[in-house]
């Protein structure tokens, strides 16, 4: 569990090999991308949140996420 929180390879309950998590690259995201985080963040910023985010434990991520996002409510019938 802990690799799992920490972004690490790791053998999953079922006997797969689940890969590491690595920063996805921002020529990826280039023509889809509608945030156009590519031109606000630059990749060693990029690079240093995530490893910063990974070094966290789960309940510390869950503050992060919740200081740093919008929550938007939705309308249900």
């Amino acid at each position: 569990k802990l690799k799992h929180q920490r972004g690490e390879a790791y053998v999953s309950r079922r006997g797969k090999l689940v890969p590491e998590r690595h920063v996805r690259n921002t020529k990826d995201c280039l023509k889809s991308c509608r945030y156009k985080c590519s031109e606000r963040i630059n990749d060693v910023d990029r690079q240093h949140i995530f490893k910063a985010f990974y070094s966290l434990n789960a309940n510390e991520k869950k503050h992060f996420l919740l200081n740093t996002t919008e929550r938007n409510y939705v309308k249900h019938n």
